[in-house]
């Protein structure tokens, strides 16, 4: 008899473009490709904590569709960030009905960021709704959160597809998801080194 393999699958951040998660999600169950565990940062940790908690695409399309997300949206002065977070976090505290990660139906692994120990956190245990807030904090748009005595936001700023997780806890195969563009520029060769007196404009130390 062959071992069944273990699929993991990791989400990566990208704001509005991570609905396209749920697209990947559809032909996995069109495919009837299961997916043992799923690791997500920042918008794919919503994606992924909605999802765990319940493996429904087609309704997660429709739910995605259906809402005004801005209308989660609670700016504050821009002293640490635009978006304050609470009216997300209670809306995902709502829509998950509190749910723990013991709970989930498909084990979940959330990533963020701890900027004053810069050390990577992966949440595993507690409240997926809150750990969802950490990973979406993105820098500059939302303001951080406090956990345990850590300052934390999102962990797509040196970890945007959390795939290493995947391997630890087992995945035998890790598929990865990337919402985002790559642009990959050519080295431009064989420049000679000629300095000249500055001519153009330099970046400030701001």
């Amino acid at each position: 008899m062959f071992e069944k393999k273990k699929v993991g699958l990791a989400l990566s951040g990208g704001g509005a473009k991570g609905f396209a998660h749920i697209g990947v999600l559809k032909v996995f169950e069109k495919a009837k490709i299961p997916i043992d565990m799923i690791a997500g940062t920042s918008m794919g940790a919503i994606i992924g904590a909605l999802y765990c908690a319940e493996p429904n695409a087609k309704k997660l399309a429709n739910e995605a569709e259906s809402r005004d997300w801005k209308e989660l949206f609670d700016y504050t002065f821009p002293r640490k960030g635009f978006i304050k977070g609470d009216r997300l976090e209670k809306f995902f505290q709502q829509r998950l009905n509190n749910i723990s990660f013991k709970d989930l139906k498909i084990p979940l692994f959330i990533t963020s960021f701890d900027i004053e120990k810069e050390r990577e956190i992966i949440f595993t245990k507690g409240d997926v709704a809150k750990a969802v807030r950490a990973s979406m904090s993105i820098p500059g748009i939302f303001v951080p959160v406090q956990n345990k005595q850590r300052i934390l936001i999102d962990a797509g700023i040196i970890d945007p597809i959390p795939t290493e997780i995947l391997r630890k806890k087992g995945a035998d195969i890790v598929i990865a998801v990337n919402v985002n563009y790559l642009k990959i520029k050519e080295p431009i060769y064989n420049e000679t080194a000629k300095m000249t007196k500055l001519t153009k404009n330099i970046p400030n130390i701001i």
